[in-house]
């Protein structure tokens, strides 16, 4: 059996990884004519960082990323909307052994 995913995003990515490691095949096709750094970040939720450790990205995610222990939301005019520390919070309360984290994309 061969798989067909359908953009080099996160999602996809991370989807190629795991076939590959069930030792299913998979082709990816992307749009774009390479992948680089859009100049973007990306919060990266508890359960997420879960699967990246899972695949063995742990190491990785530490030294590009930034463990987030609040989020602030800013409307188009630069004036603060809200703020959540909910996330982490839930994290350092025993719900989830894995942070938030902050990644450029």
């Amino acid at each position: 059996m061969k798989i067909a995913i359908i953009g080099a995003g996160p999602g996809g990515l991370v989807t190629a990884l795991c076939l590959h490691r069930l030792g299913i095949e998979c082709h990816i096709f992307e749009a774009a004519p390479e992948i680089r750094p859009l100049g973007v970040g990306l919060n990266l939720l508890p359960h997420a960082i879960r699967e990246l450790t899972i695949l063995g990205l742990a190491e990785r995610l530490a030294a590009l990323g930034v463990a987030t222990a609040e989020l602030s939301y800013y409307n188009k005019f630069g004036a603060k909307s809200g703020e959540s520390r909910e996330v982490w919070l839930l994290a350092t309360a025993g719900h989830s052994t894995h942070s938030t984290v902050a990644v450029s994309r």
